[in-house]
């Protein structure tokens, strides 16, 4: 239920064929917000839990057969601090769905990843690159099984955006860990699409990476919101 996840929801409700939605998060206000947008909409079916939490996250896979997972912990600051908790959701969590997925006979399994993924030096890159080939090992000969890595989403949760915005209302300085650090970004509206494509075009056992243009200087970023 974070960004993309909101925005998956609205592009998947826009498709009249898609019968059935289910929704599963630990962040029980940004469901309830949600509930409330989308009162009316009977194809949505809610579910509060972790997914670190195998037995809770069975209970939403009955009659599933598509998986879109976004579900992470993703700051990087606070991960370099607290590993374990990287490796608990990210690796534990992700581990659980794909059981689940396959328990339950998923066709379509999209594990939504990180271009920190490749040569990583970060906790959440690590725990990444562990996702993506955890999603690559599954056997099967019918299903289609992908990773698909991202750069930064511009606006969504855990982005440096929030972080600077926060430090600017209270007057600065603005944190940066390095001049010379670089950043992909996109938009929640070309993740969308890019992560449904993904699920399209990709064969079993794939990591796709989008193509997502030319770096951009953090810093840069930093003295035009200034």
């Amino acid at each position: 239920t974070g960004s993309l996840g909101k925005a998956l929801i609205e592009e998947l409700l826009a498709n009249k064929s898609v019968r059935r939605i289910a929704i599963f998060s630990r962040d029980e206000l940004k469901q309830s917000q949600l509930r409330e947008i989308y009162q009316n909409e009977d194809r949505l079916r809610w579910f509060l839990g972790d997914i670190r939490d195998l037995p809770r996250l069975k209970q939403a896979f009955h009659g599933v057969d598509f998986i879109l997972h976004a579900a992470a912990l993703k700051h990087l600051t606070t991960l370099e601090r607290f590993p374990e908790e990287a490796y608990k959701t990210n690796v534990v969590g992700t581990q659980n769905i794909l059981d689940a997925s396959v328990a339950y006979g998923v066709t379509t399994f999209v594990n939504i990843s990180t271009d920190k993924a490749a040569d990583p030096t970060s906790e959440l890159g690590k725990s990444k690159l562990i996702t993506e080939r955890f999603t690559a090992g599954i056997s099967s000969y019918n299903h289609k099984y992908i990773s698909v890595r991202f750069g930064n989403v511009i606006g969504s949760n855990g982005s440096f955006i929030h972080t600077f915005r926060q430090q600017i209302k209270l007057g600065g300085p603005l944190t940066i860990t390095h001049p010379d650090v670089t950043r992909y970004f996109m938009t929640v509206s070309e993740a969308v699409h890019l992560v449904l494509q993904s699920a399209i075009i990709g064969k079993h056992g794939e990591t796709l990476i989008l193509d997502m243009g030319e770096p951009v200087r953090i810093l840069d970023i930093a003295k035009h919101m200034i």
